[in-house]
Formats: structure tokens, C-alpha cells, sequence
């Protein structure tokens, strides 16, 4: 199976929906709680990955644990709220599984790395 069928099954199995009204709120409940302020109103863990300076999250989608984990060693910024998962794509007017390539593309050349 080739990167783009990867991909492509990763995306049918492990991204389930757009949400980007969740994610904002998430987002900004993940900085208030470094300033322990306390307006979100569901529990949020901080990314792993912070957006870099002059990088935007342009989507949110909820994903799987599997997707996450895999986003999360690729330095994408994901979020764990209590409904799951919510990445915060930097990317849009393409489709995702680009984004999904990419990691994929990484996981390979760091088990190849580890032979």
C-alpha cells in the first residue's frame, strides 16, 4: 500500500469531524490556564506543541488517540479536551491527507532510522 492509501485510510478511520468552534475555545482555555484564569468551559490539556510565532491553526478536527499520538511526535499542535482529541491543522485548501503524508512520511523515516 502506497503513502497516499495510508493516508488516505488514516483519514476515513481516525479523523472524524471538523470542529472549529470547539477548537478555538479549547485553544483559549488552554492560554488561560497558563495565566489561571478559568473560562473554558470543559477541562483542557496544553498542547504538546505550541503553534511557532507567525503560525496559525487554520482548522481544528477531532482525531483518534492513534492520529494524535502520531501528530503529536510529528510537532503538530493537538489538544486533549474531554471529548478527545482536537488537532489544530495549520493548513487549508488542500486536502488533509497532505498533512497526513507528511507524518507518515516522518513515522518511516524514523523506523528506518531505528533499523
Amino acid at each position: 500500500m502506497d503513502i497516499k492509501e495510508r493516508a488516505s485510510n488514516i483519514f476515513d478511520s481516525d479523523v472524524y469531524m471538523r470542529a472549529n468552534f470547539i477548537g478555538e475555545i479549547a485553544m483559549n482555555g488552554a492560554e488561560s490556564a497558563m495565566e489561571a484564569a478559568t473560562d473554558c468551559p470543559f477541562e483542557v490539556d496544553g498542547p504538546t506543541h505550541w503553534p511557532d510565532e507567525g503560525e496559525e491553526v487554520m482548522q481544528w478536527w477531532f482525531v483518534s488517540g492513534y492520529l494524535a499520538g502520531a501528530l503529536e511526535e510529528a510537532g503538530e499542535t493537538v489538544l486533549r479536551i474531554e471529548d478527545g482529541y482536537l488537532w489544530g491543522r495549520k493548513g487549508c485548501g488542500y486536502p488533509v491527507t497532505e498533512d497526513i503524508e507528511l507524518v507518515l512520511k516522518a513515522m518511516d523515516a524514523e523506523e528506518e532510522a531505528d533499523v
